[in-house]
């Protein structure tokens, strides 16, 4: 009668993106005698874009020949998720900007078969100038173990505004220069006071010359002589055309 043995799958395991290992196997039971051995292979379903899980081991084609009663245990090949480091970049706006796109790299380990990470980094709430830790968030793909190195997301005040342009200030009117009167021009008079050269009285009067113009400062008593002068009684002076007074001679 054939021989009973029991062929036992070993248990298996590997990383996500890697080949399948070798499928090995143990015999017990009363073993293989005479120097015989097995022939064909265990099988899995298990290929190397397998995501994570546990993946049964089969008998496949293993045989023992005519000889042998087999009797095969299943064993399993375990795909564990693939190791990755990502670090969420350092970012910064200002007060009252929307936050930019929170990005991140992989810096240890990669993704395989264009793998991509589902879901989006996070940061703590707050709007006011500061330092916000970017968290993990929801990133995640099941096929990878990620680890997380964080950063900050830094809210700056925004810069003072510069200072308005000073206001020109007008530059003044100047004044007209004081008008300069020749001797010759000025209102010519006895001094008060003083003998008219005509008739010997006291001067109370005044002649103008040229376009200087005499006017009376004095009181409101005047005399009119005999040329059409007239006669003050407190003063006169000699006023030139440009409206300048100076005291009569």
């Amino acid at each position: 009668t054939p021989r009973p043995v029991t062929i036992t799958a070993d248990a298996l395991s590997r990383i996500y993106g890697n080949a399948n290992p070798a499928l090995t196997y143990a015999v017990g039971g009363q073993g293989l005698v005479n120097g015989d051995t097995l022939s064909g292979a265990l099988a899995t379903t298990a290929v190397q874009t397998s995501g994570v899980g546990s993946f049964a081991v089969a008998r496949g084609s293993l045989t023992a020949g005519a000889n042998y009663e087999v009797t095969f245990v299943n064993g399993t090949l375990t795909i564990t998720p693939r190791p990755i480091t990502i670090t969420a970049d350092a970012l910064s706006r200002l007060v009252g900007q929307t936050d930019p796109a929170l990005t991140y790299r992989v810096t240890t380990g990669a993704l395989q078969f264009n793998d991509t990470l589902a879901g989006s980094l996070t940061r703590t709430p707050g709007e006011a100038a500061g330092a916000y830790p970017i968290l993990i968030g929801t990133v995640a793909n099941p096929n990878y173990q990620i680890s997380y190195v964080g950063n900050v997301l830094t809210i700056n005040a925004p810069p003072p505004s510069p200072p308005p342009p000073p206001v020109p200030v007008p530059e003044p009117t100047p004044l007209p220069a004081p008008a300069v009167i020749p001797p010759s021009q000025l209102a010519t008079s006895a001094p008060l006071g003083q003998p008219n050269s005509t008739d010997g009285a006291p001067s109370t009067t005044t002649r103008t010359v040229s376009t200087s113009t005499v006017v009376d400062i004095g009181a409101d008593l005047a005399t009119s002589s005999d040329d059409g002068e007239t006669g003050v009684a407190a003063g006169t002076c000699a006023v030139s055309a440009a409206g300048v007074c100076l005291p009569s001679q």
